[in-house]
């Protein structure tokens, strides 16, 4: 159950030339990897194999066949750009063919007959490795681009085993002042200021000697002798028997300057970012103001409406009082004719009663304007009050927007 597990995920091509064999071991193997492709003979292997490059992770193939052997339908697949692992299998252990499989890096050789646990065994260290080999690539790339990142920011050199310079990037050169062709192969103490004292010398040569990383803080001078300060961080390196073949210094700038270069880049984008904050807090105010604006404009409508009404209760009074000097005539009138006929002062009479219902549905008109008018007048004094206190505080925001951008234009300068 492990080996499928570990398995499950593989595409094999078997190719087998006894059918009995080939059927038993196509039985076995479907079982246990992701798909098996089957062929009769080195031919019919390699037209699977080229069918199916993109899915096909190991083959497991006999050296004699018919029709084309195994050492060249292997010959033919790597002709075509093809490296994927092989595991050869025969009955026989001819050297000459173990030469050729040698040359064509072939994986593995199993004698016939084995195991089939022994050949799931083989297939496994081989996918290992391989999975090692993808790893150690992975890394190996992941490792050139933080190499390249650093060569970007960094201020880096490589020396041979005595401290010669061997190596110095574009930075390195830009900050001291030389050129390749003026420090490489002289020795990096040349860098170093006179003023750093030599026990710190001695203890980074002391470090990196013994195959140890150094870190520390270096003041260095320029061409031109000017001194810089500098974190740096020594690698020794090595070859493959695992001995110092060099060094490899990485450097980032400390200077006084550029700290207070950060530091001053820092309070402006601080102080911007709170101007902005000011910009948009009085920006807020200015469109509550003119919220407020509007709604006084709106109070004058309100109140230009009020004055036109108590202008008609006006007008309606006066018309009030015209007729009832009218009706005073009328009764005048009246008087002197109801002696003139009875009939004709029942018709008087009664023209004089709905003259009165007429005074009465007048007044108590007259009366109710002159409650709404006082209502409203009052509803107008306490608008104009509102719209004085609205004034006071417009006036006092303006003098607030005034200052703050007096204060603006003073921060950006």
């Amino acid at each position: 159950m492990q080996c499928k597990t570990q398995l499950s995920n593989l595409v094999i091509l078997y190719i087998e030339d006894d059918i009995s064999t080939r059927e038993s071991m196509y039985t076995i193997l479907i079982k246990l990897f992701k798909n098996v492709f089957i062929a009769e003979n080195g031919e019919e292997g390699f037209n699977v194999c080229i069918e199916n490059k993109n899915h096909i992770d190991i083959i497991v193939s006999d050296i004699n066949m018919p029709k084309l052997s195994g050492i060249g339908m292997i010959k033919k697949i790597r002709e075509y750009g093809l490296n994927i692992p092989v595991i050869f299998s025969s009955a026989y252990q001819e050297s000459s063919f173990l030469l050729e499989a040698i040359k064509l890096n072939i994986s593995d050789y199993l004698v016939k007959p084995y195991n089939i646990r022994h050949l799931l065994s083989r297939i496994e260290n081989i996918c290992n490795e391989i999975r090692k080999q993808h790893l150690i690539n992975r890394q190996q790339k992941e490792l050139n681009q933080y190499l390249e990142l650093i060569d970007k920011v960094a201020i880096i050199s490589k020396t041979d085993i005595e401290g010669k310079i061997t190596f110095v990037n574009d930075i390195f050169c830009q900050v001291s002042g030389f050129s390749r062709e003026e420090i490489i192969g002289k020795p990096h103490n040349i860098m170093w200021h006179p003023d750093m004292p030599t026990a710190t010398f001695n203890n980074l040569w002391e470090t990196i000697s013994q195959g140890e990383i150094w870190k520390g803080k270096i003041k260095n001078r320029s061409k031109d002798n000017n001194s810089y300060y500098v974190t740096s961080t020594v690698i020794p390196m090595f070859d493959p028997c695992e001995t110092i073949i060099g060094y490899m210094g990485i450097r980032f700038i400390t200077t006084q300057e550029e700290t207070e270069k950060r530091e001053f880049r820092k309070k402006v984008i601080d102080n911007i970012k709170e101007c902005k904050e000011r910009e948009v807090k009085l920006n807020n105010e200015i469109k509550f103001l003119k919220q407020k604006s509007q709604q006084i404009a709106h109070i004058h409508l309100i109140q230009h409406a009020l004055e036109e009404e108590k202008k008609k209760s006006l007008k309606q009074h006066s018309q009030l009082l015209h007729f009832e000097d009218k009706l005073k005539k009328e009764k005048e009138n009246f008087d002197k004719l109801r002696h003139d006929s009875y009939n004709k002062f029942i018709g008087l009479n009664s023209e004089l009663k709905n003259l009165f219902s007429l005074k009465k549905i007048f007044e108590d008109k007259y009366k109710e304007s002159s409650v709404n008018i006082e209502v409203r007048d009052a509803e107008i004094v306490k608008l104009k009050v509102r719209i004085e206190e609205q004034n006071k505080t417009i006036l006092n925001l303006k003098d607030v927007i005034a200052f703050r951008e007096h204060q603006l234009k003073y921060s950006l300068k």
